[in-house]
């Protein structure tokens, strides 16, 4: 596609012609100077024409609504700079680095700061300066969380961030780091906010190196951490210096409530960075210039220094007495200016903290009330009433009883007489001879005044030496420093004096190091990028300080006149009128010798020579110093440097001789450094160390007069952006080529303005056609070796053409869409025609089609009515020709029968008379009668008998067959078992004797110690053991009965690391627990008989009595060491070995009757699960009313024998915490889903354990056990790093929980059972404890953590919404257009990733639903917090396509949370979706604004404005006006302190996790492959 042609240039004398016609088109805008706005914005309303030689262009002025007709000759033009000022393009409106614009000239940085200002952005870049406007309310730019954000940032690094004056403070920072000194001029008119600003250099230096040690993932997640306080000790003192200078130095002037009335520079020392923390280790403070002439004399609405305002406002009665001190109405010195009250300012909490500072820096009380004591002395000096003297003429006189002389000489410790003295004399020296001379009123109030200025100032000297003293700390002359210079700006009055002069000369110093830096920077770019470039001329103001500081210039005459007795102003002046007469620089007073003019270089000055000679003096008579030399006011002589016992004359001060540096002051005796040659030399000192660091500037600029917020009065902000010298860089960057871009920006922006076929070259070769494409003077640009060098306005001229072929390809893009939808729409006619007139033929077919049935079906009607009709006609005949055949036939029927009958009659006659003959004989015929029928009955019983006997037969074989087959088997299976039975009883019948010996043994020895027992308890002692049980070894029983443990882990640990326990500290349960119930109800009870043989055989515990005291308890043997069951067992054996020989006597029938009796007991069942699930539906129910302990003891005395044993073993709870909780590794899913018995295991096992201890009645062993299983797994949660792990322990640690109460409950169907009901308690205690304090709260603490690392690249960063990508590739304005960005990883698929594994891992291991709800709620809330608070802190990171992005990451977030059924989590999402739906809503009117707080009703003002304060201004998708902006923060109320940043903190209130009994024991065994155990442990599940 072609590219639409520039205009061909003519040339001209002096002026591109072309080019202007071109620049001044419908449409385009320019500036005008105005005298109230300072430059006005007009737009042109038709195209610039050149008729007769004159250039004419018709503007409209927006803000005026007036037409300006614009014609200038062309001759007379010198070159197109002459033209009116060019507006840049709009994207450079509110560009934040001035020096990136197109038109670099006074108006564009004029505009620019003004758009950015009304914006609310009160900082702007202009090239290395730092523009600050003031804008005189509180706004939200310095919180901890800000300060921050600019820790490690860097000025030209992709996306970076806004201006700041951090920003200035961080690359100090840094470049400090570097071993580089660095120094932060800050300056600026009265009111400008310089103070303010030095306070925030301060701050951030005291506290970045603490600060940039905080996570940042803590800092998103709890932001509260963000507002401790993380200085020093030293870093607090240097802080309190800033309250001190600001008393005794500031004072509310027109212009500023709190000005400094001094200049000062901070010089802050840091330690070593090798160390590892970077901290001030002190600071040294030099000020210059204090205004002193205000002690004395304030202009109205102003004020005297704040420390006398306090003082009267804020000292206590006590104090206020003994000092004499009133209201402030009531002294000279402070009501002259009529404002002693400042508003917004309370001068009694001002005075409360200068008195902190002043105790934060090391002073005393009494030496804070010594200084106070000074100030008020000199209220009263000021008070002395001096009148013309009526005796004596040209003299004047001060009553002798004035209250005020005498309260002010008693302050100051002086000799009353001998101050009214010289006050009102003056002593001449002629020769050897002194004289005495009255003086005048008006030359005695001037003595007054020079005493209270000369103690003032000291007093200020002092307390300046004072604070450097206490600031030295660890500092030293090795150490890197950074200073930072608080000075007064340019000043310009009506009328300027003495203090104006010096300022100004100042100033003229710091513009001169200023150019040079900037110029030498420029020329630096330059070289660096290997471009020609000549030798770059700008206006210097050496001149100008010549003028003032060279051996003939206004300070060494005006120091001549000084020094000359009868000095006057006018001969000064007079002097200066000769000697530069004829400087370019001076200019001569339009009225007398009363005045000159000095040519600076922001303005011409008229300076007002009244009271510069005495000014510059600046000092007292001899005689005065002689009488504050006699003083008795100990700290009055400290302040003026004298010892003890010094009478002579006050020491002239050497404190602003800088070091290093030549005095230009003659050595002569009697001349003193003048206040001039003072500044002068403190002056050159400064620039020596300002040239020595590495400078950074910052030009605070003050916007109206008023005072008033975020208001700006063009015309004074014009004015001094002349005097801060931003105006004088621009003319050295235009000089040379202002615009530089690299490569990559200015391809990837303006690459449409040359063929497709180019766009694949690199940045470079595609810079370069772009550029010899469109420019056709090779002057406008020149290539560097990173970035393309343009001359001023070059960058507007290419952003018409881009504007141009934009606009060409808009039109393209629209006649296509415009075809596109005229050719669909032409599509779906002709579309929609076919489907009519498909439908139209398929109506007339169906119509057709109808038709054609019909006729069929009318032929098929007719067809069958005659085929009816036949078929009717052939019935007829049928059933008429069968009719009569029928009929025939039935005739021939008859007659047959007729002849039948009569055959049949013929026979049965002849057959009667036989019968009748053979009926004669009966007899006969009854006798062969009863013969059959005897025959029939006997037949009949044998064939009865035959079928009951085969069917008996057929029973009895079926019944042996059954038999038969069911005795093989048993036989089959009783030969095999039988085999293996003989060796087993041979073995067991060896055991068994060894056992019946050792029995009697132990049977003997217990009834010696039952007899003993016996005896000992008449009287009313327990028994000792003198011996250990037999199988207990030493290590485990001094485990068990150290004296020095208690029941609880105690400070000793066992061979695997765990503390031990033992029974002397034993809780009042664990005892219970431990005791008969008999012995615990302190009662005596008989047992029953069944129990004799159990008592006899077992000694009894110990019982403390209910009022015996404490109770020294005894060394017993514990449960764990022997069975409270232990005969039953062993005499359990013994019947079950009877038992078993008599089963192998019977054989065969034993097993085959088992089956068939239903008296056979059940057999032994194959799993403790099965056991115990049977156990609980029969529980004991014996009835009695102190009846035996019952027990749940399996019926297999062997099996109840072997674990009563193993249990007891020493290193039993060893192997099972080792092979079931520190070994376990938790299991993966593979293929198929993990089954409870893959998990739960571990919980099955060591809850079988206990319900074994339990049985077995080791109760001691039982606590002990519960105890290290809670130990091992709490240990194994805390230290693994898997949380795969930690989540398979806390299932379960909660299942186990859940089996431990199933059996409290079947415990609780128990008689007599409290002491195991109380051991069951303190287990569960101690496993729901460390479940819901130890376990869950780490478990979401991990994942918490990691979810917050993964936060921010999801939501925020990841760019997954196709057509909404933002570049963040490039720098500086040009990062909204960057290039493409580069690829990075899917924040969104990795946050989903880990949250799935999270959802799976807690359904894969069967944790309970209340933590799977709550691991993922606080995920989500996390995410919900993290990405809130994110959008919160990045500045210029919220834009259009930001928000769509977000919302687009939250709603695949919360497809993912609907997927998985976690609804309810989706609550915590809300704030960041209303946060982010509200950047793509429209901002540019004050009606939006309503629509913004409805659909963010969950968002506080103060939280919308912040995120509003984020939002790019760069965006152009969807840009925000300042109308918009304002109507936001008008809807913040800054009385209302609003939570701005979320906390994850507290956490929400969740149940603890449900306890549900299990009763319905699953089968566990056998164990899953990975868990490898001995097989001897195997033998405790029999």
């Amino acid at each position: 596609m072609g590219i639409p042609p520039a205009p061909t240039p003519k040339g001209c004398k002096g002026i591109d012609v072309s080019k202007a016609l071109l620049d001044y088109r419908k449409g385009s805008q320019a500036y005008f100077p105005d005298k109230i706005d300072g430059w006005c914005l007009a737009e042109a309303q038709s195209d610039s024409v050149l008729v007769d030689g004159n250039l004419k262009i018709k503007f409209r002025i927006g803000s005026k609504d007036e037409e300006l007709n614009y014609s200038v000759a062309v001759a007379s033009l010198a070159s197109n700079a002459d033209l009116p000022p060019l507006k840049n393009p709009d994207f450079m409106d509110e560009v934040e680095d001035l020096s990136l614009l197109s038109y670099l000239h006074e108006p564009a940085v004029f505009w620019g700061i003004k758009n950015r200002f009304a914006s609310g952005n009160i900082y702007t870049y202009s090239g290395m300066v730092l523009i600050a406007m003031n804008p005189f309310q509180n706004v939200d730019l310095y919180s901890p969380e800000t300060m921050r954000e600019y820790i490690g940032s860097k000025r030209h690094e992709p996306s970076p961030l806004p201006p700041h004056i951090y920003g200035i403070a961080e690359e100090c920072y840094r470049a400090m780091l570097e071993g580089k000194n660095q120094s932060v001029i800050v300056s600026g008119e009265s009111g400008a906010g310089k103070t303010q600003s030095t306070k925030y250099i301060m701050e951030y230096l005291a506290q970045v190196d603490a600060l940039s040690k905080i996570d940042s993932l803590e800092a998103l997640m709890r932001p509260e951490t963000m507002t401790s306080q993380h200085k020093s000790e030293t870093e607090d003192a240097v802080l309190a210096s800033n309250p001190i200078l600001e008393s005794f130095g500031n004072a509310k002037t027109t212009r500023n409530d709190n000005s400094s009335r001094f200049g000062k520079f901070v010089e802050l020392f840091f330690s070593d960075p090798s160390s590892g923390s970077v901290r001030i280790t002190g600071a040294q403070i030099r000020t210059y210039l204090l205004e002193r002439s205000r002690l004395i004399f304030q202009p109205d609405t102003e004020r005297n220094y704040h420390i006398f305002y306090q003082l009267c406002a804020a000292a206590p009665a006590a104090e206020k007495e003994q000092l004499g001190l009133d209201k402030w109405e009531s002294f000279h010195y402070l009501n002259q200016g009529r404002a002693g009250i400042v508003k917004n300012m309370n001068d009694v909490e001002e005075f409360k903290a200068t008195q902190e500072a002043l105790s934060t820096l090391g002073m005393s009380v009494s030496t804070q009330w010594s200084i106070f004591r000074l100030c008020a002395a000199l209220l009263h000096i000021g008070n002395i009433k001096i009148i013309d003297s009526e005796a004596r003429v040209e003299a004047s006189e001060i009553s002798a009883t004035d209250p005020a002389l005498a309260k002010g000489c008693e302050l100051l410790g002086i000799d009353a007489k001998e101050f009214v003295k010289w006050v009102m004399k003056k002593q001449t020296v002629i020769g050897r001879d002194k004289y005495e001379k009255d003086i005048k009123k008006d030359a005695a109030i001037v003595a007054r005044d020079s005493v209270t200025k000369v103690i003032y100032t000291k007093l200020f000297d002092w307390l300046v030496k004072s604070i450097n003293k206490n600031l030295k700390r660890e500092s030293n002359s090795e150490q890197h420093f950074i200073g930072v210079l608080d000075i007064y700006g340019f000043e310009h009055f009506k009328k300027n004096s003495f203090e104006q002069f010096c300022i100004n000369y100042a100033n003229e110093k710091l513009q001169q190091e200023f150019n040079a830096h900037v110029f030498r920077i420029e020329q630096e770019g330059y070289i660096q990028e290997e471009i020609e470039w000549t030798f770059i001329e700008f206006a210097d103001n050496q001149p100008c300080i010549d003028l003032i500081e060279s051996k003939n210039g206004v300070l060494v005459l005006l120091d001549d006149e000084s020094h000359i007795a009868t000095g006057t102003d006018a001969a000064f002046v007079s002097n200066l009128n000769d000697i530069f007469k004829d400087h370019k620089h001076y200019m001569k007073g339009r009225f007398g010798n009363t005045d000159f003019t000095v040519k600076h270089y922001a303005v011409d000055v008229t300076y007002t020579s009244t009271g510069f000679v005495d000014k510059n003096k600046d000092n007292m008579s001899e005689e005065l110093q002689g009488v504050l030399a006699a003083s008795s006011n100990a700290f009055l002589r400290e302040v003026f440097g004298l010892s003890e016992g010094n009478v002579g004359e006050v020491r002239q001060d050497e404190e602003y001789v800088a070091p290093n540096v030549k005095s230009d002051r003659r050595k002569s005796t009697m001349k003193v450094p003048t206040l001039g040659s003072m500044f002068k030399n403190s002056l050159q000192g400064l620039m020596v160390t300002i040239r020595e660091t590495e400078g950074h500037y910052i030009r605070c600029i003050k916007p109206n007069m008023a005072k008033a917020a975020f208001e700006f009065d063009g015309a004074m902000v014009l004015s001094q952006l002349k005097a801060c010298g931003v105006l004088e860089t621009i003319k050295i960057s235009n000089a040379g080529y202002p615009n530089k871009l690299e490569y990559s920006e200015f391809a990837s922006r303006y690459f449409i303005l040359v063929p497709s076929a180019f766009w694949n070259l690199p940045k470079k070769d595609l810079s370069i056609k772009i550029v010899s494409t469109i420019l056709n003077d090779t002057t406008k640009f020149q290539f560097g070796k990173t970035k393309v060098f343009l001359k001023s306005g070059q960058i507007a001229f290419f952003e018409d053409r881009r504007n141009d072929r934009t606009k060409y390809l808009a039109l393209l893009l629209a006649k296509n869409a415009r075809r596109f939808v005229q050719r669909q729409k032409y599509l779906r006619l002709k579309e929609a025609t076919l489907v009519v007139q498909n439908a139209m033929r398929g109506y007339l077919a169906r119509k057709k089609l109808e038709n054609l049935k019909e006729e069929a079906t009318r032929l098929k009607l007719q067809r069958e009515t005659e085929a009816r009709q036949r078929f009717a006609a052939i019935k007829i005949q049928s059933v008429w020709r069968g009719y009569r055949a029928r009929k025939s036939y039935k005739q021939c029927w008859g007659y047959v029968l007729c002849l039948q009958n009569a055959v049949r009659s013929n026979a049965s006659r002849k057959l009667l008379k036989t019968l009748r003959a053979e009926a004669k004989n009966v007899e006969a015929v009854k006798e062969k009668a009863f013969s059959l029928e005897a025959k029939v009955v006997s037949l009949s019983q044998t064939l009865r008998d035959k079928t009951v006997e085969a069917k008996a037969l057929q029973d009895k074989c079926s019944s042996y067959e059954s038999q038969l087959g069911s005795l093989r088997e048993k036989l089959d299976a009783s030969e095999a078992k039988n085999k293996v039975s003989q060796a087993e009883i041979t073995i067991l019948t060896k055991k068994l004797s060894d056992l019946k010996a050792e029995f009697e043994r132990l049977r003997d020895e217990k009834t010696k110690l039952d007899t003993i027992v016996a005896q000992q308890a008449q009287n009313g002692l327990l028994p000792e053991p003198s011996t250990r049980s037999s199988n207990t070894s030493p290590t485990r029983a001094e485990r068990t009965m150290s004296p020095s443990r208690g029941i609880t882990r105690g400070k000793t640990l066992d061979s695997r690391g765990r503390n031990t326990v033992s029974t002397p500290q034993l809780s009042f349960s664990m005892r219970t627990a431990l005791s008969p119930p008999a012995m615990v109800r302190g009662s005596t009870v008989k047992s029953p008989p069944s129990m004799s043989r159990i008592s006899t055989k077992r000694p009894d515990l110990p019982v403390a009595e209910s009022n015996a005291g404490p109770v020294k308890l005894k060394r017993v043997p514990t449960l764990r060491q022997k069975s409270i069951f232990e005969q039953d067992i062993v005499d359990d054996a013994e019947r079950a070995r009877k038992k078993d020989v008599s089963r192998q006597n019977s054989g065969v029938e034993e097993h085959g009757n088992m089956n068939m009796s239903p008296q056979i007991p059940v057999a032994k069942p194959t799993t403790l699960a099965a056991a115990l699930s049977r156990h609980v539906q029969n529980p004991s129910t014996t009835p009695a009313a102190i009846a035996p302990r019952t027990t749940s003891m399996l019926q297999n005395p062997k099996l109840m024998a072997f674990r009563a044993e193993y249990l007891s073993r020493e290193e039993f709870n060893d192997i099972l915490c080792d092979n079931f909780i520190i070994n376990v590794k938790a299991p993966q899913a593979t293929v198929s889903p993990l089954s409870k018995k893959d998990v739960l295991y571990p919980a099955f096992v060591l809850n079988s354990v206990m319900t074994m201890f339990l049985d077995g009645g080791l109760l001691l062993g039982l606590n002990n056990f519960s105890m290290d299983i809670c130990y091992d797994i709490s240990k194994t949660v805390t230290e693994s790093s898997d949380t795969a792990l930690i989540i398979f322990w806390i299932s379960n640690t909660h299942h186990l929980l859940n089996l431990v109460t199933a059996t409290h409950l079947r415990e609780t169907k128990k008689q007599n059972n409290l002491s195991n009901l109380n051991v069951i308690k303190s287990i569960q205690s101690q496993l729901f404890t460390m479940i819901e304090q130890e376990m869950v709260p780490s478990l979401i603490k991990r994942l918490r953590d990691y979810t917050a690392s993964l936060t921010i690249p999801a939501i925020l960063e990841n760019q997954e919404l196709p057509g909404m990508k933002i570049d963040t590739s490039s720098s500086g304005i040009w990062g909204v257009f960057g290039s493409t960005p580069k690829p990075v990883e899917n924040g969104l698929l990795k946050l989903k990733t880990f949250l799935t594994s999270v959802d799976m891992t807690l359904r894969d291991y069967f944790a309970p639903e209340a933590l799977h709800n709550r691991v993922m709620i606080e995920l989500i809330r996390t995410v919900g917090v993290v990405s809130f608070n994110g959008m919160l802190v990045k500045k210029n990171f919220l834009n259009f396509k930001r928000g769509m992005q977000i919302q687009y990451n939250l709603t695949q977030l919360e497809e993912w949370c609907a997927r998985l059924g976690l609804g309810a989590t989706l609550k915590h999402l809300d704030k960041v979706g209303q946060a982010a739906k509200i950047m793509t809503i429209n901002k540019t009117e004050a009606v939006d604004v309503q629509a913004v707080f409805e659909i963010a009703y969950l968002l506080n003002p103060s939280q919308i404005d912040k995120l509003y304060a984020n939002y790019s201004t760069k965006d152009l998708d969807s840009p925000m006006t300042n109308e918009f902006y304002e109507a936001i923060r008008f809807n913040v109320d800054p009385a209302i302190k609003d939570t701005i940043p979320l906390s994850l903190d507290p956490e929400p209130e969740y149940p603890t996790l449900p306890l549900v009994p299990i009763l319905d024991l699953e089968a566990y065994l056998p164990l899953p492959n990975t868990v490898s155990v001995p097989s001897e442990f195997m033998q405790l599940f029999g």
